[in-house]
């Protein structure tokens, strides 16, 4: 969600000036305080501390009534995002920020969002530019159709199909990332079932092989099942 919010930006508005209001101020605001709070396991009844920050901050941005517009290169960003990103390693990014906070399953599915979305960002941002070159585009930009309405009928079920075509190996990825995490001592908690903890019980018990084996065999199977059912062809011969 994360990537096809911030790709479908980029595409779409490109470096052009964006918009801004009041209600999609408050949203992007909510969006990264919940993500940091979960990142960093803060308690939820700390999050009030952000609220005036929010309020004030869109209404002063977004005061006129019909929206301010804002020299904004959303397109520059997030591809600047993504190169930054990109020159990390994935997994030893992945590993350092687990490793500053206390294992929770709130933090693990927030570093995972926040370092794993810009794949999807760019295929997203793709399918987006090739979308707004059609001509039923242009023509509902020329009746007057409000942004959300284009946004909600036109471009998002011409995207959707790329999504999910990429969602299946997507969900490979995070498994193998969580799996690492959580046999490292640095992902879900102790007491949560987990497969990479089942695989870290081994060192109490190295002449137990069965330990190592069925959970490895159960990620093998997931991953590869996954990584096929990306692979198949997508078309009218598979919908029943």
């Amino acid at each position: 969600m994360l990537g096809a919010a911030l790709g479908g930006a980029a595409g779409y508005w490109g470096n052009t000036k964006w918009r801004v209001g009041r209600l999609s101020l408050l949203g992007v605001g909510s969006t990264l305080l919940l993500s940091v709070a979960a990142l960093f396991y803060v308690p939820v009844y700390w999050l009030w501390l952000g609220v005036p920050l929010l309020l004030g901050g869109s209404w002063l941005l977004g005061r006129n009534r019909h929206g301010a517009t804002w020299p904004i290169p959303v397109d520059s960003i997030v591809m600047g995002l993504i190169a930054l990103l990109n020159s990390i390693p994935l997994l030893v990014l992945v590993v350092a920020m687990a490793s500053v906070r206390p294992p929770s399953i709130g933090g693990v599915v927030a570093l995972l969002s926040l370092t794993c979305w810009p794949v999807p960002a760019r295929l997203m941002r793709g399918a987006t530019l090739q979308s707004s070159r059609q001509p039923y585009l242009e023509a509902a930009w020329a009746a007057g159709i409000p942004t959300h309405r284009i946004l909600w009928r036109h471009i998002g079920p011409n995207t959707l199909p790329v999504l999910l075509v990429r969602f299946p190996l997507t969900v490979a990825i995070l498994i193998g990332l969580e799996t690492t995490l959580s046999f490292l001592g640095v992902g879900l908690p102790a007491d949560t079932p987990s497969w990479g903890r089942l695989l870290a019980t081994v060192r109490q018990a190295p002449t137990s092989w069965w330990l190592i084996v069925w959970p490895g065999l159960a990620i093998v199977g997931t991953v590869l099942s996954l990584q096929r059912l990306s692979s198949l062809p997508k078309g009218p011969s598979y919908v029943t």
